[in-house]
């Protein structure tokens, strides 16, 4: 079981089974990618191993916005797979860094995902968490169809590993059809709207369901 705070937005830690995938959806300024990041630093203070993979920030951006969240914590069990830059600056953290050339790259993707797994089981981590921030960002590089077949693949190795996988996809008005299909390979999906100037959220498919929309 995983251990998540905040996600329904009541400030209570729930617990989700090994193996879930949740996604975490809504425009800028919402609250969405700041509960991304919020789970994912769970995952580092509570001594997991943590895979951020990362296509629309640097691995230092990364590593700057988590420790700014769990301040003094070892990084040590973090390992960032950066597919936006393509290289690594020196980095000031014990993390660790694979590159990936690109977001086109599905397959490197995948692979450094292996890699990365492997190297947190062999360290002794029987618990890992694995983010994906942006989905976005591969949806400008890729058919909706490729898209939703790289993320079936992902959460089917996070079921197949007992891991817990988290997404995050910065979502657009327009955005709904390709919502359905995201969303079709996740277990869990938090949405984030601006409705009338006010922020609403809503969970979808973790017990107790929270399907109407509330004032985030």
């Amino acid at each position: 079981m995983y251990p998540i705070t905040n996600l329904c937005d009541d400030g209570d830690v729930h617990r989700v089974e090994n193996g879930t995938n949740i996604l975490i959806s809504g425009p800028p300024h919402t609250g969405a990618d700041e509960l991304y990041l919020s789970l994912m630093a769970e995952g580092v203070t509570e001594g997991e191993g943590v895979i951020f993979i990362t296509t629309d920030k640097s691995a230092k951006k990364v590593l700057s916005a988590l420790s700014s969240v769990t301040g003094d914590e070892s990084l040590s069990n973090v390992v960032i797979i950066d597919a936006r830059s393509g290289y690594s600056s020196p980095m000031e953290h014990d993390a660790t860094v694979y590159n990936v050339g690109s977001p086109t790259d599905l397959t490197g993707i995948g692979i450094r995902i292996t890699t990365a797994m492997q190297y947190l089981h062999q360290r002794g981590f029987r618990q890992i968490r694995l983010g994906l921030n942006s989905i976005s960002t591969l949806a400008q590089f890729h058919t909706a169809n490729t898209v939703f077949k790289f993320l079936h693949v992902l959460c089917g190795r996070v079921d197949a590993t007992a891991a817990l996988g988290i997404g995050f996809l910065n979502r657009a008005p327009t955005d709904e059809d390709s919502i359905d299909l995201v969303s079709a390979a996740y277990d869990v999906h938090a949405e984030f709207r601006e409705r009338d100037d006010v922020t609403e959220s809503r969970v979808i498919g973790l017990e107790p369901e929270l399907r109407a929309w509330s004032e985030a």
